[in-house]
């Protein structure tokens, strides 16, 4: 299960807590697990190895010049393939789909439409995490996605990836697409409600990548879906 895969949780210090109280479903997958954090915001989580890079900035340069020297991090470990988590991100199932290790040509993400109206040479995509991909796109978006300038208007490390899947030429997949028909006759819940929503895909669908997820009551609720999931 899951062989030859390196799990890593991108985190701050001021968000260290979401890592523990998840800490379980990081771990479920019997796979080594590195926690990586700036420099200045470090993570120490014990009995996890731990790993320290860059700078603390959510967005703009040193934001991506982190997420870079992140990649370069995991790329020390022998690994095939990689999973990488935000401290608010995790996948519910202990055993990784067996369709994202077909095509190592392929940057798995959670994908959102960016509403923005500035012209992109890019999808109009938000890839946010959590991520898989091999370690060969891994070290191509490495290499090229090191000189992509910071863009003025969505200096994002999730605009970050997607343009550096698309300059190594990559392909972008999301994680919805291992999502089946509901397997109910019930109707899913408004948009309105969002929350009632994820429970829904979860429990009828078969959502495992959840985002994002930064309280215990969000935690319980794709917990305890998953584990009343139709099956």
């Amino acid at each position: 299960m899951n062989e030859n895969t390196l799990s890593a949780v991108c985190c701050y210090k001021w968000d260290a807590h979401q890592v523990v109280r998840a800490l379980p479903y990081y771990q479920h997958h019997e796979i080594p697990l590195v926690i990586l954090s700036p420099e200045n915001s470090k993570v120490i989580v014990k009995g996890v190895e731990c790993r320290h890079y860059g700078e603390a900035a959510y967005i703009g340069a040193l934001s991506l010049i982190r997420q870079v020297g992140y990649f370069r991090t995991l790329l020390e470990y022998p690994h095939d393939w990689f999973l990488v988590h935000d401290s608010d991100s995790l996948c519910l199932s202990p055993e990784l789909p067996r369709e994202l290790y077909q095509d190592a040509e392929v940057v798995w993400s959670n994908q959102v439409t960016e509403p923005r109206p500035h012209s992109s040479p890019y999808p109009k995509i938000a890839a946010q995490p959590s991520y898989f991909l091999s370690r060969s796109a891994m070290e191509r978006m490495v290499d090229l996605g090191q000189h992509i300038p910071t863009h003025p208007i969505t200096p994002y490390v999730d605009w970050w990836m997607t343009a550096a899947t698309c300059e190594a030429g990559l392909k972008n997949r999301a994680f919805t697409t291992l999502e089946h028909p509901p397997k109910t006759n019930q109707a899913p819940p408004p948009e309105t409600h969002p929350w009632a929503q994820l429970s829904y895909r979860i429990h009828f669908c078969g959502t495992i990548f959840v985002h994002p997820i930064k309280t215990e009551d969000q935690l319980r609720l794709c917990v305890e879906s998953y584990q009343n999931r139709a099956k």
